[in-house]
């Protein structure tokens, strides 16, 4: 846009933030002579020599000289133009222009800018401690600013000159004390509260008690007053929320009014002080009870180590409604959006030591707006004002720059009172145990005296270090003590003694529980809590009563079965009992979860764990950070106290493609399940499910105020909301989307309950309580130690309870074989400490080794014992066969004597069938001749009487077509038709030749017209017709008809002209004439044919009585070729048998033989396998703890723990063998040398780093082999061993 300007007006350019390497040497061409510049993309733009540059950052730290020598430089000495040009302007144009001072008191307030002004810098500067240091020119901005704030809050009216001028002394000398001494520390407060009572006194006059900061204005009296006079009293509302219960003091009072009226004239605001001093209650109370008052929109903003630039802007542009494309604003007229930004300089430094969200921040504040990210125009953004909350920059906490911090008044929170907070929380416990017996509320005062006194100590005594990071004690752990005490009700708690117990119950859940070491713990229980015991509740008991016997246990689990409401908060009455009824919760959990079933084992240890997750989740807003080494048991104890608390557990499935989007969707299943259904959900995660840090801010934002930033689409964000209507209209939250919302956040931060695990080993655990202040702040910490003796016990005895172990005397070993277990684990523990010291390497032992240790041997003991056993059953089987080989030769030889005669009587029954079979051969051939002859002389009469019938049957086809016709057109003729002949008086000529024709065929005497009418009126005339013997036609009667035959005007055709009728009769005379000519053709070819007949009927008869004698002979001789066959089948099978046994009896005398000096050393065998059965179990003991702890050590160490190892089995009954080796036990010679042949080394090490590889990558092992390979002879020698199988090689870059 400059560019394309052609005026020729200067352009300038501002660049106002911090400089970094990157791109400010992409304008190095631009700074020169050339004054070009060139994009990524290749694109080069010229800039003309109107536009020129400015560089405004607040140092030059990491710009190169290059672009140094190529900027004008000027450097801005805060000396030198000072804070005194600032208040004039003020003066000129606020306190004169607004508040319309009078010109004599404008002088007289400029005097006392001038006269004290230096005087409280110079003292600030030299004598005061600032948590959070900033320029002096900022305390000076911020008196006027407060001074105004104040004077538009009041509504103050300035304009006179005396009755005036005593208001602004007061005004001034407050202003004064809380900017210029606003933001110091508690000690330093006491040094500038006597500065300001030196120096101030001849302006305004404090009391003689108290301190500077006791004090607010009274404007009527003009004079102080101390802030105590307008603390509110407080009453317990039973119904309210632990979390929501506010009791006024007097800093929550003095620092809601300076806010308040800040805020008011829209001033940012900065609480700063250490952690846990009530910075976010303080400014949370402030927001809760001025949101109506001052229409105010609140947006709440974690900083994490982790936030960037672009997720604050997100969140920021999400909440703010878009009144323009370039206009962000509040999303109510009137309203002012109040940012408030917890913990602000959390934001890691970049790696050129710029903070970008706090950046962004500035740019806000400084210019009013921000840049679209995806369209890079400018964005106006209004009525936003930004209050903050942070402690001192240490601990992860970077300096902020303070050229974000001169926007603010920093107000420095001190410690609270220990007056203060004995206040606070007597008035809490005494209205909760207002129903209580008078004995119980006796322990009110006692309680709270004694809680402050251990928070105060321990936060003293007890400070972060490395190793310790999470050793960071505040008010909400003071809190979390009271909020357990508050879950007892008058039922379960009727003596003091209980009330006792539970107030140590409680103190030592939120600050015992997150000890590390004995020695921490110690100092705990002996030197603090014996302490106050004493001291406040005159308790006479001692020190192994309390603390060493068996522990102090509260929990609402006690009645198994029992429904929600009828579960009661009560004191474990005996702790031996707590391990069937955790079995019985377990069971019960088993039978409800198909998937994830657990086994646990509920040792001590494991029930006060389980008894604190249980205590963390039940308590509203309670979240819990389990650390402890892998294999502790914590998701598996979390898992089991989601389900006894009746709670949904929730976890994450971490796969190749789980991303933050992944994330974000489990996320909003559980806010939808928690927040809308409103169903109390566990979310369980580990450290190793951390797929991008990125998590851990959501985490970390879901813990400090319920919600993640951007994480719902504005549909799903709808959708939450209008689901969530109905339930915050009935909880008289509103019906606005803003308070609707707010109420879905809060069902949600009551609902959802976090529960992280966390391993202490390594970096990562400090990194995240250093970098995510909210998962130490926000949830309760509870430190899993290693497992105690009693414990690695316990396990062992569970997991190996179904193995018999006895010795050769009969003796059950079990107990001697646990106790190993246990020190072979307690002794790996100890090598690893020395070998660290000695040779500085690390070695991590922790209770998933020892689970892997036992559930290694449990598989590789039940393998071994079914190789032995197979190889026993093998030996003996051989021994059996053998005893059975011989006993079948002498059955074989037995079978061969008996078999040799059979064999010679079969051949000489053969032979005599032989004999038989050929005569009866030759009698059948001879019957088979005549039969066949027969048949021939039969086949040729048959053929000539075939020919006779085709023959006739030829000339009678001729005729048939015709007579077929005749009698077919005869069938169509009825009486009426009939009827239309006789209806003729006088008979047409065609009509009577016909009618004379057919009674000539019917033989009637007469053939007249009349004659015959009377022959065709008879009702059966038609039927003679159709019954017609045409077979037997008289020779007469064919010669009378040829008369008419001969006629050629008798045909059908002619005779239907006549009548259709007579054409039909016609037609069936000519047929009947036809045919009877055709038949008398036939006849004597019938008799022909008649004759052949009879002549085949005796050739066949004949015929067939030679077949049925041919059959019979066939038949016969059949039946002896078949009984022939098979008595030579019988004598070749005898033939093989003998010949089979002679050979297997010769071959069984040749293995018998050879093996009667081998069954001697089988013999041996079983002997020394009887024994090996004996040591094996211990053998494999040895193997199992070798493969499952020693790979990390070198050979020395190896030898060192197997010797040691085994003399510990030889002393504890253990069978092992006196010359135990790995190797011998473990893999075979021919394993070993096929090894050897895939470039293995040779060398014992190799050797036994081999059979751990082998026996990880097997299914007997939950864990993969990591190996420590310099030389890459290991990796040489897995690729050739299993390049049969296809092995595939990758690597991290690939």
């Amino acid at each position: 846009q400059v560019v394309s300007d052609p005026s020729e007006d200067l352009k300038w350019i501002i660049f106002d933030g911090p400089v970094d390497t990157l791109w400010i040497e992409s304008m190095n061409s631009v700074l020169d002579d050339s004054k070009l510049l060139c994009l990524d993309n290749g694109v080069r733009i010229k800039l003309n020599d109107t536009i020129r540059m400015i560089f405004e950052v607040q140092d030059l730290a990491v710009a190169s000289p290059a672009t140094v020598s190529r900027c004008g430089m000027v450097y801005m000495n805060p000396n030198e133009l000072g804070w005194y040009p600032l208040v004039q302007s003020w003066l000129s144009e606020s306190a004169a222009g607004t508040m319309r001072l009078s010109k004599v008191n404008l002088e007289r307030m400029d005097e006392l800018f001038q006269k004290f002004i230096p005087l409280g810098l110079d003292f600030v500067a030299k004598e005061c401690k600032q948590w959070v240091p900033t320029v002096p020119v900022n305390a000076v901005v911020a008196l006027c600013d407060l001074f105004s704030a104040l004077a538009a809050h009041h509504n103050l009216k300035l304009d006179g000159e005396e009755e005036s001028w005593e208001l602004i002394k007061l005004v001034f000398t407050f202003c004064y004390t809380w900017s210029l001494g606003g933001n110091v520390d508690s000690r330093s407060q006491e040094k500038f509260d006597g500065f300001i009572r030196d120096k101030l006194e001849t302006v305004v006059m404090f009391p003689a008690f108290g301190m500077c900061y006791d004090f607010q204005m009274d404007l009527e009296q003009r004079k102080f007053v101390t802030w105590e006079s307008t603390v509110p009293s407080f009453q317990y509302n039973p119904k309210v929320p632990f979390f929501q219960i506010l009791v006024p003091t007097i800093d929550t009072v003095r620092y809601s009014y300076l806010w308040k009226a800040l805020v008011k004239a829209r001033k940012p605001v900065l609480f700063n002080g250490n952690s846990g001093v009530g910075k976010s209650v303080i400014m949370t109370g402030c927001l809760n009870s001025n949101t109506e008052e001052l229409s105010l929109q609140v947006i709440t903003i974690q900083f994490s180590a982790q936030t960037s630039a672009a997720r604050t802007q997100e969140m920021l542009e999400s909440k703010l409604k878009v009144k323009r494309k370039n206009l962000l604003g509040a999303n109510r007229p009137g309203s002012m959006v109040v940012l408030f930004i917890d913990d602000l300089n959390m934001p890691a430094m970049e790696q050129f030591g710029a903070q970008p969200p706090i950046e962004l921040l500035r740019q806000v504040l400084g210019m009013g707006g921000f840049y679209d990210r995806k369209m890079l125009f400018w964005k106006n953004v209004q009525d936003v004002t930004i209050v903050s909350a942070c402690a001192p920059p240490e601990g992860g906490r970077t300096p902020t720059t303070p050229r974000m911090l001169r926007f603010f008044h920093l107000l420095s929170i001190p410690e609270l009172a220990e007056d203060t907070m004995r206040k606070i929380y007597s008035s809490i416990l005494t209205g909760f145990m207002e129903n209580f017996n008078g004995e119980v509320r006796e322990t009110v005062k006692p309680m709270v005296q004694s809680t402050v006194d251990i928070y105060t100590r321990i936060k003293e005594d007890l400070r972060p270090r490395p190793s310790k990071a999470h050793y960071t004690f505040n008010l909400r752990d003071l809190s979390k003590v009271f909020q357990g005490i508050m879950a007892i009700n008058k039922v379960t708690c009727k003596d003091s003694m209980t009330a006792i117990h539970l107030w140590i119950h409680e103190t030592m859940r939120c600050f015992h529980d997150r000890l590390v070491d004995d020695q921490d713990r110690r100092y705990f229980t002996e030197e603090l809590m014996m302490d106050v015991l004493r001291r406040n509740f005159g308790v006479s008991l001692t020190h192994e009563e309390l603390f060493e016997r068996e522990p102090i246990l509260f929990g609402d689990f006690l009645r198994f079965g029992a429904p929600a409401e009828e579960r009661y908060y009560e004191e474990v009455p005996d702790m031996t009992k707590l391990a069937s009824l955790f079995d019985d919760y377990l069971d019960e959990y088993n039978i409800n979860t198909s998937s994830k079933q657990m086994s646990l084992v509920f040792f001590k240890d494991h029930c006060q764990h389980l008894c604190r997750i249980i205590r963390i989740i039940r308590q509203l807003r309670g979240n819990a950070l389990l650390v402890g080494v892998g294999g502790s048991g914590k998701r598996s104890l979390t898992r089991l106290a989601a389900a006894i608390t009746e709670y949904a557990c929730a976890e994450i499935e971490v796969s190749k493609n789980y991303g933050m989007e992944q994330f974000h969707q489990n996320l909003m299943e559980l806010y939808e399940s928690t927040g809308v259904h409103r169903q109390p959900n566990v979310f369980l995660l580990s450290d190793n499910q951390i797929v991008d840090e990125t998590m851990l801010e959501d985490i970390n934002n879901i813990l400090n105020s319920g919600e993640v930033p951007n994480m719902f689409p504005p549909e799903e964000k709808e959708k939450r909301i209008n689901d969530c209507v109905e339930a915050a209209r009935l909880a008289g939250m509103g019906d606005t989307r803003d308070s609707v919302y707010q109420y879905f956040i809060s069902t949600v931060r009551d609902n959802l309950h976090v529960v992280l695990c966390m391993s202490p080993v390594g970096d990562n655990f400090r990194r995240y309580c250093r970098q995510f202040p909210s998962l130490v702040n926000c949830c309760t910490i509870d430190w899993f130690d290693k497992w105690p003796r009693e414990a690695l016990v316990s396990v062992a005895n569970r997991l190996l309870e179904e193995i018999d172990f006895i010795s050769e005397s009969g003796a059950d070993y079990k107990a001697g074989l646990v106790s190993t277990c246990v020190d072979i684990h307690t002794s790996v523990e100890e090598l690893a400490t020395r070998f660290y010291a000695e040779l500085r390497r690390h070695f991590y032992v922790t209770p998933s080794s020892y689970l892997e240790f036992i559930s290694l041997y449990m598989s590789l003991l039940d393998e071994k014992r079914s190789e032995m056993t197979a190889a026993i059953n093998r030996i003996k089987n051989g021994k059996s066969k053998m005893k059975e080989t011989n006993s079948e030769v002498d059955t074989m030889q037995k079978e061969l004597k008996a078999m040799e005669p059979l064999l010679i009587q079969a051949q000489k029954k053969t032979e005599a069938m032989v004999a038989d079979l050929s005569v009866r051969k030759a009698k059948a051939e001879e019957i088979r001749v005549d039969v066949t002859a027969t048949a021939t002389e039969a086949t040729e009469q048959q053929q000539v009487a075939a020919a006779l019938q085709a023959e006739a049957q030829k000339d009678l086809d001729e005729a048939l077509p015709e007579l077929e016709a005749a009698e077919k057109a005869l069938d169509s003729l009825n009486k009426n038709d009939i009827g239309e002949i006789r209806g003729y008086t006088t008979a047409p000529k065609a009509v009577e030749k016909t009618v004379s024709a057919v009674m000539a065929l019917l033989k009637e005497p007469k053939s007249d017209w009349d004659s015959a009418k009377s022959v065709m009126g008879q009702g059966n005339f038609l039927q003679r017709l159709r019954d017609y013997d045409k077979e037997n036609i008289s020779p007469a009667i064919i010669t009378k008809l040829q008369k008419w035959i001969q006629d050629p005007e008798f045909t059908a055709e002619l005779v239907g002209k006549t009548s259709q009728a007579c054409r039909s009769l016609c037609m069936w005379v000519r047929a009947m004439d036809l045919y009877a000519r055709v038949s008398r053709a036939v006849v004597p070819k019938k008799a022909a044919l008649a004759q052949a007949q009879t002549t085949l009927d005796e050739m066949n008869t004949k015929l067939r009585a030679a077949q049925g004698r041919l059959k019979e002979v066939e038949d016969e001789l059949e039946t002896l070729q078949a009984s022939y066959d098979k008595n030579v089948r019988e004598k070749e099978d005898l033939q093989y048998k003998i010949d089979l046994s002679t050979k297997r009896v010769k071959a069984a005398q040749i293995l018998t033989e050879a093996l009667a000096e081998e069954v001697i050393r089988w013999d041996a065998l079983l002997v020394d396998m009887d024994k090996d059965t004996l040591t094996l179990p211990g053998n494999v003991f040895l193997a199992s703890a070798f493969v499952a702890y020693l790979g990390a050590f070198t050979m020395a160490y190896r030898t060192e723990m197997i010797d040691r190892w085994r003399a510990w089995c030889a002393e504890r009954g253990v069978p092992v063998d006196a010359d135990y080796n790995l190797i011998s036990t473990m893999a075979t010679p021919m394993q070993v040398r096929e090894w050897s042949i895939m470039t293995l080394p040779t060398d014992n090490v190799s050797t036994q780093n081999a059979i751990m590889v082998t026996t990880s990558t097997s299914n007997k092992s939950r864990r993969w082999p990591l190996m420590i390979d310099p030389q890459g002879q290991a990796l040489k020698w897995i690729q050739k061993m299993e390049a049969k199988v296809g092995l595939k090689t990758i690597k991290l870059k690939d």
